[in-house]
């Protein structure tokens, strides 16, 4: 239950941190303080659930079971860009700590100790991460040679005014395309048939962890309904 109680407070102080007067009553350095409490807490809480794997049915005697498992992915996607920040800080390198406290929210899915309907996204992880993965590695593959296709093809083109004249401008883009919106459409005719070979296969294929995961999810739903 302290446990919970944390989790709700770190979350809580997220979103109360984002409003400027509750900021400027309380104090920035306040929220400062209470992040780093946490982050050390549940720094050592990971640790303490990585040594032990070995011993846990759950984890399947392996700490690989717990690192690789969704919790403990989503554990380390929570501590990652803290440390990271702190790392790089003392080497002089500085940028917006609210990007890194922001990602804290998803310290939600962290309750599934005590909401026990948060288990099934852990097994659904469990069932597809292995097609998930490999989709994943194709669905980026397609959107970095989309986005080179796409600026080879669109670079100088006046009528999109240079959206497209640099490749990290045309993954941004083409991240865009893939989600099914278009954020630009005057594109020449090489273009054209390029956003036509999107629609049919990029798209669809970008879809594919998304859409494993959501059947893994309910077959997770299923098998708990039997």
């Amino acid at each position: 239950r302290v446990r919970m109680a944390i989790i709700i407070l770190n979350v809580a102080s997220v979103l109360a941190g984002s409003v400027p007067e509750i900021r400027e009553a309380v104090g920035q350095d306040a929220f400062a303080r209470f992040e780093r409490g946490c982050v050390v807490l549940f720094s050592v809480d990971y640790l303490l659930k990585l040594y032990s794997a070995p011993v846990v049915a759950d984890y399947g005697f392996r700490r690989s079971g717990y690192a690789q498992g969704f919790f403990g992915i989503v554990d380390l996607i929570m501590l990652l860009p803290y440390w990271s920040h702190f790392a790089l800080g003392l080497c002089g390198v500085n940028y917006g700590l609210m990007l890194v406290r922001s990602l804290q929210c998803m310290r939600v899915l962290q309750l599934e100790e005590y909401v026990q309907a948060f288990t099934l996204l852990d097994d659904a992880w469990c069932n597809c991460k292995d097609t998930v993965k490999t989709s994943a590695l194709i669905a980026f593959m397609i959107w970095l040679f989309g986005a080179v296709l796409f600026f080879e093809l669109e670079r100088g083109n006046e009528a999109i005014e240079g959206a497209l004249d640099s490749i990290p401008s045309a993954m941004h883009f083409t991240a865009i395309f893939l989600g099914g919106e278009w954020a630009v459409v005057d594109f020449t005719p090489l273009g054209k048939v390029l956003c036509v070979l999107y629609c049919l296969l990029g798209i669809a294929v970008f879809a594919i962890p998304v859409g494993s995961f959501f059947e893994a999810f309910e077959a997770a739903i299923t098998g708990d309904d039997e």
